[in-house]
């Protein structure tokens, strides 16, 4: 996607999360014509990365998170954040809410995903964009994306795996945002036994 790309130009967008997802996908937004209306972290770096592009960065405090929900915006894209969401902010959204999870739902909803996965010695893992709900990971899927589990991985390698797959799901979401048939299925199956 190219910085002259205007495919996104009057699309709006909150991005909530941490970490260096966040940044990459908030990019690609931007990238795409997308319009950041805030950047809401408790990441230091991911902030200080976000006010060098000129995006305006609050600290994730209930504050921001309500002056957030008083704003006007299409989207809230939620990355590696593990806070449950006020729900004026989720409904704030004129178009949807898009949580990004670390594993396939709903066989692997809940935390640690990508633990659980090799602990119950899954060959394939994935990753999952599902709009939010009042409950955490119940919302119908927008993209998904699945990966190989090896033999030795690691949570470490498999949650790096994650993080590509993740980007490569948040791109196809962009592309369904601008031909304007963004769209989400109902999850189908069932948990897998966990801690999860």
């Amino acid at each position: 996607m190219s910085g002259t790309n205007t495919a996104l130009s009057a699309v709006s967008a909150v991005f909530i999360g941490d970490g260096p997802l966040a940044m990459r996908c908030m990019d690609a937004f931007t990238a795409s014509g997308g319009g950041v209306v805030t950047l809401i972290t408790k990441d230091g770096a991911l902030a200080a990365q976000a006010a060098e592009r000129g995006v305006r960065v609050s600290g994730k405090t209930d504050a921001a998170l309500a002056e957030a929900a008083g704003s006007a915006f299409d989207y809230l894209f939620s990355i590696a954040n593990l806070d449950m969401l006020p729900a004026p902010l989720i409904a704030a959204a004129r178009k949807m809410a898009i949580n990004f999870h670390d594993g396939p739902l709903p066989r692997y909803a809940g935390l640690n995903a990508t633990t659980w996965a090799i602990l119950n010695g899954e060959q394939q893992h994935g990753v999952t964009w599902h709009e939010m709900t009042a409950k955490a990971d119940a919302g119908g899927i927008v993209a998904a994306e699945t990966v190989q589990v090896d033999p030795d991985e690691t949570a470490l390698s498999l949650n790096a795996k994650c993080y590509e797959a993740g980007f490569t799901g948040f791109q196809k979401i962009l592309e369904q945002i601008a031909a304007g048939d963004l769209q989400a299925r109902a999850q189908q199956g069932s948990a897998a036994i966990s801690g999860a």
